[in-house]
């Protein structure tokens, strides 16, 4: 009766699907190997996101699991504690490729290293063989050998019609095969999302030589394009291309503006996300107003920016003009209204001709709805403060510095009220610092009004879901208690109770500033209050008190609530 009653429940797959999303991979192994009812119903579901390591690439590995492959990860170097063995060397010839099956249910596909010649061979029929793949991720170093990515780039205009993303990332600075790969991407009929991390010159053919002529393949890339949609446009089809979101191959001293602005402005008609390139000579207005017009005619659905400062240029020339491509296309996308902007190594005081963050908010602040600074340079706590008191449709604020610079928000400088009600994910990190006008307050006195008055900020955000808190690191912090936030989230002294209204956090990240003077009174209060908590996560310093996880108060509080993760960090 049992045996029958399982296979009822697992005769149901829209059951099978709802019950294998709850369980780890771990959970199903251990299904699989209870009773053979539950091995043959749930070995597929275990085998259909695999990360193959060496020991699983052997081809009868793959002829057997085959069928069951909706993604797979390939790291060479990944080792299983449950398959601790030496791997013998892989060896791959022609029959034995002939021998592999079709991989028809494979969707996407992510590679990571590049050992030896037999992986590069294995992982070509892979991907020759995989139809219905839609999503193709090279993150491995072809450095040693541009023939590696030829045989991807010639898999893609031959045996994957249904492709749609395809992210590149590799060491090799081979202008060659850069443009080969913008041509096959751009002749692509289904592609809609080009993630593009690798340089596309190199010392030997630089994109713009010492006499300021560009490579000509330019003017060949583009003219291709356009007898292409010359062509399209006589049979009738829509002539631009089938890109969503785009990022362009990093060209240091800039992209001509002979082919950017032509190829924004007739080419890549339905782009929403775009990584901001940089473009050679856009040094006067009458160019940066073209560019401006080519993403306001060109791009309509443009919503999406993202920008990487590091390549910026390391000279006050080589900055501005990444400053004037990024206002260019700040100000040609103001019709459709940004939503979202990421920059990686932003510096925001580099740019002569004003603010970034200021230009952002002028054109966008009302439909800002996501906003991050990953590794950050410098960014000043007025800006930071402008963003949350400007943008009332705010769902994400992430500002996370890049080493010891600065990128605080200074609680003196909290003197507008956060209009950002909606926002859902915030990380900080905050910085005793305020201006003392009054003389007839002590400076201990101003810093506790502003310090509360942050905190009474973030108690209004009721729909926060994830919030992270970092305090600037004092090398004198534990000598100078008053001086520092390390009182702030606790209860007797500082402003906890403010956070009362969070009821909606799920996820939650400080550093050793704040956790190390936490207490028993504290981690009820976490219990009481915050219901909906899945995670709290440790940074910092533990050499003070140990291990925290072991303090009686939060193994209280694990006890309370086992499913909630610890985490040190």
């Amino acid at each position: 009766m049992q045996g029958n009653a399982q296979d009822r429940v697992f005769a149901i797959p829209e059951l099978v699907n709802l019950i294998t999303q709850y369980l780890s991979p771990r959970d199903i192994s251990q299904w699989i190997m209870s009773c053979k009812t539950f091995s043959r119903q749930l070995e597929p579901f275990f085998w259909s996101h695999p990360v193959l390591g060496s020991c699983h690439q052997h081809p009868k590995f793959l002829v057997r699991y085959a069928p069951h492959f909706l993604s797979l990860e390939a790291r060479p170097n990944t080792r299983f504690s449950f398959m601790q063995r030496a791997s013998p060397p892989l060896q791959i010839t022609s029959n034995t490729l002939a021998a592999l099956p079709e991989f028809p249910r494979l969707r996407k596909f992510t590679i990571h290293a590049q050992e030896s010649n037999a992986f590069l061979l294995l992982y070509s029929h892979l991907v020759l063989h995989s139809p219905n793949l839609t999503e193709l991720n090279l993150q491995y170093d072809f450095k040693s050998d541009s023939l590696s990515m030829k045989h991807y780039l010639n898999a893609m205009a031959t045996t994957l019609p249904c492709l749609q993303r395809l992210t590149i990332k590799y060491k090799s600075k081979d202008p060659t095969t850069g443009f080969h790969l913008l041509e096959v991407c751009f002749a692509h009929p289904q592609l809609t999302d080009l993630q593009c991390d690798f340089t596309m010159e190199d010392d030997l053919f630089p994109a713009i030589n010492k006499r300021g002529t560009y490579d000509p393949r330019f003017a060949a890339l583009l003219k291709s394009l356009q007898d292409k949609g010359k062509a399209k446009a006589n049979d009738g089809q829509p002539t631009g291309l089938r890109l969503k979101s785009l990022s362009l191959p990093t060209v240091h001293k800039g992209y001509p503006k002979a082919f950017m602005i032509p190829f924004l402005e007739s080419h890549v008609p339905n782009l929403e996300r775009l990584s901001i390139p940089k473009v050679h000579k856009l040094d006067n207005e009458a160019d940066v107003r073209r560019l401006e017009k080519a993403i306001e005619i060109g791009c309509p659905q443009l919503q999406h920016l993202s920008s990487n400062w590091k390549d910026a240029g390391i000279d006050d020339e080589e900055i501005d003009k990444g400053w004037n491509s990024f206002i260019s296309v700040l100000r040609g996308c103001a019709k459709a209204g940004l939503r979202t902007y990421q920059s990686r190594c932003f510096f925001d005081d580099r740019y002569s001709q004003g603010s970034i963050i200021e230009s952002l908010l002028h054109y966008h602040g009302e439909a800002m709805e996501e906003i991050e600074f990953l590794d950050c340079y410098g960014i000043s706590s007025e800006s930071i403060q402008s963003i949350l008191s400007t943008c009332k449709g705010l769902r994400k604020l992430r500002v996370e510095s890049c080493a010891d610079v600065s990128c605080d928000l200074r609680v003196g400088d909290v003197l507008k009220e956060w209009v950002c009600l909606d926002i859902t994910v915030l990380n900080l990190r905050l910085q005793r610092q305020v201006d003392v006008l009054e003389c007839s307050r002590t400076k201990d006195e101003v810093m506790a009004d502003a310090a509360q008055r942050v905190y009474s900020q973030i108690g209004r955000l009721v729909k926060l879901e994830d919030l992270t808190l970092t305090i600037y690191e004092d090398d004198n912090l534990w000598d100078n208690l008053e001086e520092s936030c390390a009182y702030d989230l606790t209860l007797e002294r500082g402003w906890l109770g403010e956070l009362a209204g969070l009821k909606r956090l799920r996820r939650f990240r400080m550093n050793h500033n704040y956790w190390g003077l936490m207490g028993q009174s504290e981690v009820e209060f976490i219990d009481t209050n915050w219901l909906e908590l899945q995670s709290i996560t440790f940074y910092g310093y533990t050499f003070r008190y140990g291990d925290q996880l072991q303090m009686d108060h939060w193994k209280w509080l694990k006890e309370r609530r086992p499913y909630i993760n610890l985490v040190v960090q």
